[in-house]
């Protein structure tokens, strides 16, 4: 099986860059509307379907939301970017302004790198509302003991950072892959027959 096969599915993104972070950030909070709400649970039990169609409305919806927090740190990344390299943002405009009919292998690679990028952006602060979330759950039903929570925590933490350090890579390969697109269509235009093949 072709594992970068997923990764061209239209599918794929919306699944990985906004359920899986907006789940991390509901899941807890039905837990805790349950406990303070009992008619949440009731109707849990009584109407399956409608709930499950309700959280994950509710999951898109935070995920849609947590994007737009993870567009924010992305601009802190294009910032340091910019101080790094003054032709950052010249390069994006032109890449912008390419008009191709084709697709080049690098093209591909980009919107791999996008979704990785837009999916690390988007658990940043899921992994914080989710630590917020169990530390609510523990405060209600004392599941962990203090010294469990603070190892979830430090584990929370660590991934926090490893995903804030990865993003950023994310955001420099971007950069890097759309100067080499742009480098390539000035220094020569690919034609369409040169792309197509045999």
């Amino acid at each position: 099986m072709d594992f970068t096969s997923a990764f061209k599915s239209e599918i794929f993104r919306p699944l990985v860059s906004l359920a899986i972070p907006g789940f991390l950030t509901v899941s807890p909070y039905i837990i805790i509307t349950g406990y303070y709400i009992p008619v949440v649970r009731s109707f849990w039990d009584e109407h399956p379907s409608a709930f499950v169609a309700i959280v994950v409305t509710c999951m898109l919806a935070a995920g849609l939301i947590l994007e737009n927090i993870g567009t924010f740190i992305e601009d802190q990344w294009d910032g340091l970017l910019i101080s790094k390299d003054e032709s950052h943002l010249e390069t994006w405009r032109a890449y912008l302004k390419l008009e191709l009919n084709y697709e080049i292998v690098w093209q591909r690679y980009l919107r791999i790198l996008l979704t990785w990028m837009k999916f690390e952006l988007s658990m940043v602060p899921a992994l914080t509302s989710l630590w917020i979330g169990l530390l609510w759950i523990n405060c209600l039903y004392k599941i962990w003991s203090v010294i469990g929570f603070i190892l979830i925590s430090i584990f929370i933490f660590v991934l926090i950072c490893y995903l804030l350090k990865e993003s950023y890579k994310s955001a420099r390969n971007l950069a890097r892959v759309r100067k080499l697109i742009v480098e390539a269509i000035k220094a020569k235009p690919i034609s369409k027959t040169e792309t197509e093949s045999p």
